[in-house]
């Protein structure tokens, strides 16, 4: 993470780093594809994730994710990112993945000196994710809870 690490999250959360990145996301916005800026605008906190598969020949990733909170409902959000390079500040991002405890606790997208996108994402109980990719797919479908199948 760039700017919504560990530290800033364990320190409290303050305001002047989250608006930093948001003015950089505002700088950006107009390079990144369509996909890419739903991405970074949608809130992923507390996003579980249901389903992965990571194909390393053609590589691409594919995730579902179980967002949403009660006031304003649930959704399944699917990701489907091409062009992808995976990896994880501390172990094995499939193990990240894998694990039934793991949630997104905040996520960053930016662009990459070598053109492509990045999605950041900090995740609890611990880790953080980052997906180096060329091209995003994305759609959301309404579920009725936050219950995870």
């Amino acid at each position: 993470m760039r700017y919504l690490t560990r530290e800033w999250y364990d320190g409290g959360h303050d305001d002047d780093e989250y608006f930093a990145y948001r003015r950089h996301l505002t700088g950006i916005s107009e390079r990144l594809s369509a996909p890419a800026l739903a991405l970074a605008l949608s809130d992923l906190h507390d996003a579980r994730f249901l389903d992965v598969a990571h194909d390393t020949e053609v590589r691409e990733l594919a995730l579902r994710l179980r967002i949403g909170f009660k006031r304003i409902g649930y959704a399944d959000m699917h990701l489907r990112y091409a062009g992808v390079d995976l990896s994880a500040n501390d172990g094995d991002p499939e193990a990240l993945l894998a694990d039934q405890d793991t949630e997104v606790i905040y996520h960053e997208v930016d662009l990459r000196d070598d053109g492509r996108f990045e999605h950041r994402l900090l995740l609890s109980p611990r880790g953080e994710l980052v997906i180096a990719f060329e091209s995003l797919g994305i759609y959301q479908a309404g579920v009725e809870h936050r219950a995870v199948p």
